[in-house]
């Protein structure tokens, strides 16, 4: 007897990490969750699409008040996507399953049977459709493109993204995504075909391909056909930040759905400043102990003009003194088991200073559990001090690279956090003085957890305040280039770091025994650290 075509719903699993690079409620003020989800801010990125693709009724949240907006998408679940961007077409299913990891009695065998059924999918193997599995950049490109009705196109011969070249597989689809703009790659020059699709990612991708009525023919009853009926997002813009003389602001309009020429205007307290209509502001002088915000207006033909306000910064400061002593890479990390952090690091023999970024799987990290976060830490034996954070419970994507910097201010006696060029958070640390260690660390939680991490373009720059360098290691080139490689404990663990042209490339399995804490605040310090070290006069 054939199963009738019955919707699944609420089968979307939460899982994984992020989409949008850095979410940073501190950047542009806390936001009131969007379409009812606690986990989607109305300030992120992808708060529009997500809201767009609910309206539609191609998916829900994963609870009643969750999105799970960083897990990735499985192949099982990008059917039911398929399928209902498609219209819900009438569909009769096979009385024998195609695939053997999905037969009859699976709640996704109808949506699966039905992607082959209309060659949007044939499966990994001819009997094997492995539902569970991540989609990838890769072969989401290609359920895009069929979806879309395979239309006819001929790929440039110079290939855009060095990771998929013109004798890939995925070459000719990938290309298709970016002339259509409904994927840019995750850089310019890269697509990361192999890098898993998170649901809010899918919720963008597929609300680019919706927005092209071209497609719309291929399935008259689909989703493309009226992509923007009763749905409009007219989101909140925000700022960047701190607010000092001489800092720039760039203003993030937030993503208008449908789309809206935008134009700018910067406030005073309220009060029009003339001239500042760029999408950038450079605090002056004037601006001293006010407050700053930008007005963003929307326009399109057939809707009303809509102005929409940020936030305000908080009250001007002056010009902050330059830092110290200063440290800053292109971070790229990745792991499994129980957690793993990369950072920077400046101590000396009593107090150590850190920013990176940490993954752990216990709720006690909540809220990033699960998830790729950034940690700050500032510790002392004397006197005894220890003040550890997850600022702003800051999510960013997993192996994409992201600009870190620790900066030191010493007569101040904290230490700022950035990520991609944003303030994500300040420290209280404590006097250091005498030799000085400037290092990139990569430490695995437990027994048994994996990290990879690439510390690329490294820098360090001491201020003048900090007198001449005195290089410990003979090895170590000004500039930022590798010097050494440390394995810490090479007993504990079995690491393997590398010197790049620009950094270092660490990875490695913790193997160390006699480990049963439940963190490694309780097991031996294990890792790969490379360093630089020298004296103030």
């Amino acid at each position: 007897m054939r199963r009738p075509f019955a919707l699944v719903a609420g089968l979307i699993i939460a899982a994984g990490c992020t989409f949008a690079g850095l979410q940073n409620a501190a950047a542009g003020g806390v936001s009131s969750p969007a379409c009812g989800f606690t986990d989607v801010a109305t300030s992120r990125a992808t708060a529009g699409y997500i809201c767009w693709l609910v309206s539609t009724g191609v998916t829900t949240g994963t609870t009643a008040t969750t999105f799970s907006p960083t897990a990735p998408v499985t192949r099982a679940q990008m059917a039911v996507f398929m399928y209902r961007m498609a219209g819900r077409p009438a569909f009769d299913p096979p009385t024998t399953a195609t695939f053997t990891d999905v037969p009859a009695d699976n709640p996704y065998f109808n949506y699966v049977e039905w992607m082959n059924a209309e060659g949007i999918s044939s499966g990994t193997t001819a009997t094997t459709y492995s539902p569970s599995s991540p989609v990838t950049r890769a072969q989401m490109a290609v359920f895009m493109y069929r979806l879309a009705g395979s239309p006819a196109f001929d790929p440039p011969t110079t290939a855009t993204f060095t990771d998929v070249p013109a004798d890939n597989p995925y070459y000719s689809y990938a290309e298709w995504m970016n002339a259509e703009g409904i994927s840019k790659g995750t850089t310019k020059t890269t697509y990361s075909p192999s890098s898993p699709v998170t649901r809010e990612q899918m919720a963008a991708l597929l609300y680019r391909l919706a927005a092209k009525s071209k497609y719309c023919a291929h399935y008259p009853g689909g989703v493309a056909c009226t992509p923007g009926a009763s749905f409009t997002w007219e989101p909140v813009p925000t700022i960047s930040w701190p607010a000092t003389v001489g800092q720039s602001l760039t203003a993030e309009p937030g993503v208008w759905i449908p789309a809206r020429t935008v134009s700018y205007q910067w406030l005073r307290d309220g009060v029009v400043i003339s001239g500042a209509t760029a999408s950038t502001y450079i605090i002056t002088s004037a601006d001293l102990q006010h407050k700053v915000a930008v007005s963003v207006l929307g326009t399109a033909d057939g809707y009303a003009d809509t102005t929409r306000t940020s936030p305000y910064t908080a009250v001007v400061a002056p010009t902050p003194p330059a830092p110290d002593l200063s440290i800053q890479t292109d971070l790229t990390v990745s792991g499994s088991g129980s957690g793993w952090h990369a950072k920077l690091v400046i101590q000396d023999g009593n107090t150590a200073i850190s920013f990176g970024i940490q993954h752990q799987d216990r709720s006690k990290w909540a809220p990033c559990n699960g998830q790729d976060c950034l940690m700050f830490e500032s510790v002392s034996n004397s006197p005894s001090y220890h003040d550890y954070q997850a600022p702003g419970a800051v999510v960013v994507t997993p192996k994409v690279p992201h600009t870190i910097r620790l900066d030191w201010y010493q007569a101040q006696g904290i230490a700022e956090g950035y990520c991609d060029g944003v303030l994500i958070g300040q420290v209280t640390v404590k006097p250091m003085s005498g030799q000085l260690v400037m290092s990139e660390e990569a430490v695995p939680a437990l027994a048994g957890d994996y990290i990879d991490a690439t510390f690329a373009n490294v820098k360090f720059n001491p201020a003048a305040t900090m007198g001449s360098l005195h290089v410990d290691s003979p090895t170590y080139a000004w500039a930022g280039t590798a010097n050494d490689c440390w394995p810490g404990g090479t007993s504990f663990g079995q690491f393997t770091c590398t010197k790049t042209s620009t950094g270092f490339h660490v990875y490695g399995t913790a193997t160390f025994a006699g480990c049963s804490g439940n963190n490694w605040d309780s097991c031996p310090t294990v890792g790969v650290r490379a360093w630089s070290t020298w004296n103030k006069k």
